[in-house]
């Protein structure tokens, strides 16, 4: 598939510490090499507050240099494809998406993701987190139409993300990035905590916005931990299906 126009895409790597693995900026060379791209690195211990500074800045300067799309790329995801980008960009036009991501592993052995879904508008989970077994039944690239219902909110994960900015639907101030945690007193007097993450409260936002979101398993990328966590198999099967 061929995307119509050609986009220009603001290209956000934030990092913790200002390092990055090797992969990862050899998956912005790859990107910069394809397509229009302006990098931005950020370095925040503050990991939402350094996802924010990217983002307001590509919606700063989108309208005088005339960017298309915001895309993130985190420091530990090392894009396995050359053509990462240009995949996000044909499974985004071909599912009229507005917003896409790649899946993205948990960094430990149980074969969890960084996407969901929440269910709650219908009296279900409010976080159900997609594994490896439900996710190879699932289309190739899907929406929440394709694995919900009327309500739900597909929970996307930021790791590798492209965020079209065309048209009037996202307000920085109304869409943007933020960790809430919570402290919770139980009935038997012990307590519990939770957290909402900063992509899973973006997710939220989108949908809020209207925005149409998707996930792709075309593209393979590992998530480097202490080992690499890889979604190379998960991608092979959904180029078989």
């Amino acid at each position: 598939m061929v995307v119509s126009e050609r986009p220009k895409i603001f290209l956000a790597v934030p990092t913790y510490n200002d390092l990055i693995h090797w992969t990862t900026a050899a998956g912005v060379a790859h990107a910069v090499e394809r397509h229009e791209v302006l990098v931005a690195y950020t370095a925040s211990s503050l990991l939402a507050y350094g996802f924010n500074r990217a983002w307001v800045d590509c919606h700063n300067r989108k309208n005088d240099q005339a960017i298309t799309h915001f895309g993130m790329l985190h420091a530990d995801i090392g894009p396995i494809d050359r053509n990462w980008m240009g995949i996000l960009l044909e499974e985004m036009q071909r599912r009229e998406a507005k917003v896409i991501c790649a899946v993205s592993p948990i960094k430990n052995a149980s074969g969890d993701t960084s996407v969901g879904i929440d269910q709650s508008a219908r009296g279900g989970r409010s976080a159900h987190r997609f594994s490896f077994d439900e996710l190879v039944k699932m289309p190739e690239t899907f929406t929440v139409e394709d694995v919900g219902r009327e309500g739900d909110i597909l929970l996307l994960n930021t790791g590798m993300m492209l965020v079209d900015l065309r048209g009037d639907w996202c307000d920085p101030s109304e869409c943007f990035f933020a960790i809430t945690d919570q402290v919770l007193r139980r009935a038997d007097g012990r307590y519990d905590c939770k957290v909402i993450s900063e992509d899973w409260h973006f997710s939220r936002c989108c949908h809020r916005a209207g925005a149409r979101t998707a996930v792709t398993k075309r593209v393979a990328l590992n998530h480097y931990g202490t080992v690499p966590f890889s979604t190379s198999a998960l991608a092979e099967g959904a180029k078989r299906t």
